[in-house]
């Protein structure tokens, strides 16, 4: 929730879809904490276009690093000594 919050400021009609938890067949396999983030559907021609304009992307951009880091500072510390604290290259 905290990335689309990141874009209500510059885009007040973005909807909120929720978050969803499921299987995801591109997080399959991964050893760390993982999102999927859809920002926008090319078959919706209104995003489409949006999607078109590098100013929008930017913005995209900025958001999800936003409410990555709004969530990581919020997460409890355990959690952040296990994401951090393997400094291996799997």
């Amino acid at each position: 929730r905290s990335m689309i919050s990141g874009l209500d400021d510059n885009y007040g009609d973005v909807p909120d879809l929720g978050v969803k938890q499921a299987l995801f067949y591109v997080l399959f396999g991964a050893k760390m904490p993982s999102i999927l983030v859809e920002v926008s559907f090319i078959s919706n021609p209104e995003e489409e276009k949006l999607l078109s304009q590098d100013e929008y992307r930017m913005n995209i951009a900025q958001a999800i690093a936003e409410g990555l880091r709004t969530y990581t500072a919020s997460a409890p510390a355990i959690q952040k000594m296990a994401v951090f604290s393997n400094n291996r290259a799997d």
